[in-house]
């Protein structure tokens, strides 16, 4: 069947959680492997398990979801309703052949063609920035490949660092220190593996210029990934940049067995939570309840909660209605070069229209 939707172009895919067998989830495993810009409709009770399970499924894998929620009288009766869950843009299926090389990727980072975006955070109630993002883009990459193709290559190479530097000095663009300066933070991600190293600190201290140590947020990516000896070490580099002046944050919060560990261990004064509840909370509401949850655990222990994956006016209502602290996505700025700051930033206050 699989190798029959190859030969044929469609419009998209329509598939039932509830049928028996598991005739959808063999489909939705086939479809994130090699049909990946195929749209996929879910048809059935919004209610069920495995719908659930499907939607989340298909959204984790990439898949453009939607959900076709069919009522007590049945899609017969006319009673159903369309209702968008995954956000994700629709992505061309990743050659593996065409990969990037490295020594292109080495070019590129040393010649300064990989060049820092700003996405905003704001704060939920007030709508003054909280916090700019600091996001690698490559404006020139071949076939527009985007930074989860290119940054795991500079990882991989033991680039971070330089580019991290990079970063820095592109946030020193007068409208980016004007923000800073008005007591807005840069927020910059670092990989567990990059805090680990020895020659991290002096690094990102000799690229602050003008920045005191204050003005910088460390969110600290992938340390799910490493294990006990390194995560004391880890806990141990942390506690340096915490005694130095800078503030950390946990990326992805809600996502990944050991959040709760790294909440425990670590000096951390914020806790993002992962977009992918969002997504979730669409439509499900043990995801809105678990977002709330999270947003009420960082209250208790005196940290500031974000809330990523804003895509719609729906979610900036749940992110109000939790009461998280700041809020950051698309529904309020893409991330946008140091000049297009100040034209970037849309968020409608309780109350207001769009």
């Amino acid at each position: 069947m699989v190798d029959a939707m190859r030969r044929v172009r469609f419009d998209a895919v329509v598939l039932y959680p509830d049928q028996s067998g598991g005739l959808c989830f063999e489909c939705l495993l086939h479809l994130s492997e090699s049909l990946a810009r195929v749209p996929v409709w879910l048809a059935g009770d919004a209610a069920s398990p495995l719908m659930k399970c499907a939607a989340i499924a298909a959204d984790s894998a990439g898949l453009a979801v939607r959900l076709h929620r069919v009522g007590h009288g049945g899609a017969a009766h006319g009673n159903s309703q369309t209702i968008d869950i995954g956000r994700q843009p629709v992505r061309e299926p990743f050659d593996r052949e065409k990969q990037l090389d490295e020594r292109t990727v080495r070019e590129a980072v040393e010649r300064g063609h990989i060049v820092p975006h700003f996405q905003p955070i704001i704060d939920s109630r007030s709508g003054s920035v909280h916090s700019l993002e600091l996001l690698a883009r490559w404006p020139d990459a071949p076939g527009s490949i985007g930074p989860d193709v290119f940054m795991p290559i500079i990882t991989r190479l033991n680039l971070e660092g330089s580019l991290i530097e990079t970063m820095l000095r592109g946030a020193h663009a007068p409208n980016v220190f004007a923000m800073v300066s008005a007591g807005a933070s840069l927020s910059i991600n670092v990989s567990a593996g990059l805090i680990l190293s020895e020659a991290f600190l002096h690094r990102l201290s000799n690229t602050l210029g003008k920045y005191r140590p204050s003005n910088i947020i460390i969110e600290i990516t992938e340390s799910d990934a490493i294990d006990d000896c390194d995560f004391s070490k880890l806990v141990s580099r942390t506690a340096i940049l915490h005694a130095n002046g800078y503030r950390v944050s946990i990326d992805d919060f809600g996502r990944g067995h050991s959040s709760l560990l790294r909440l425990a261990s670590l000096p951390v004064s914020e806790v993002k939570i992962d977009r992918f509840l969002v997504a979730q909370a669409r439509e499900f509401g043990d995801a809105q309840h678990i977002i709330k949850l999270c947003a009420d655990l960082a209250r208790r222990l005196g940290m500031r909660s974000v809330l990523e994956g804003i895509e719609t006016e729906r979610d900036l209502d749940l992110a109000r209605m939790v009461a998280v602290d700041a809020v950051q996505g698309w529904h309020i700025s893409r991330p946008v070069a140091a000049g297009q700051l100040a034209s970037a930033i849309h968020m409608p206050l309780a109350g207001e229209s769009l």
